[in-house]
């Protein structure tokens, strides 16, 4: 296992996901997981494979559970469904936390499974089939979401709402990040943000 230091996310920056915030003010649905669907966003497909792989480590127990929730909206005139299933597993060097991110957009489907460190810590992905903690840094919100140049008014109001989901843990953190962009006033889609799968590609450069 190769270990980098990550220096937290890289500021996890002004762009994590997932934070608990009132559907109504944003127009999007968002719903608990059903038990048996949270359990395959963890166990199945390349998450499965990391789970084993994390279950592997010295003392790995699971434990607690973390974020559970599914949100669905339009974005760009795309229907999108953003699941996002987390679960704490304790080993001998602490507590791990497994994350999975599934998005369906307009039938676009792209999974990020990953494992995070000590809330805001070191992350963890399968490369080449084995697990590795990397260094990743996340990329700046700017360039994932933000027209670089001659950007339009609505471009701030997008940006100062991606920073308000700023938090070391990446599952609160992504959640808020999609509850954002799904917002109907469409800050970020004027801006020139077209492909929710795409941002979320770009944010974790996967």
């Amino acid at each position: 296992m190769t270990i980098k230091s990550l220096g937290r996310w890289a500021a996890l920056l002004s762009i994590a996901f997932f934070m608990a915030i009132t559907t109504t003010t944003y127009g999007q649905k968002s719903v608990p997981l059903a038990t048996t669907r949270f359990s395959q966003l963890l166990t199945t497909g390349e998450a499965g494979t990391l789970r084993s792989q994390l279950l592997k480590l010295p003392g790995a127990t699971v434990s607690r559970k973390g974020v559970s929730e599914t949100q669905s909206g339009t974005f760009n005139k795309k229907a999108v469904t953003v699941e996002i299933a987390s679960q704490f597993i304790n080993t001998s060097s602490g507590e791990v936390e497994q994350v999975t991110i599934h998005v369906n957009e307009g039938g676009q489907v792209r999974t990020i499974a990953l494992a995070q460190y000590g809330n805001g810590g070191l992350y963890g992905r399968l490369v080449g089939g084995l697990y590795e903690t990397v260094e990743q840094n996340l990329v700046n919100y700017e360039t994932c979401l933000l027209a670089p140049e001659n950007a339009p008014a609505a471009c701030g109001k997008c940006g100062d709402q991606i920073f308000e989901c700023d938090n070391p843990n990446t599952a609160i953190a992504s959640a808020c990040i999609v509850a954002r962009l799904l917002n109907p006033l469409g800050a970020c889609v004027r801006c020139g943000v077209f492909s929710l799968t795409e941002v979320i590609t770009c944010l974790f450069g996967f």
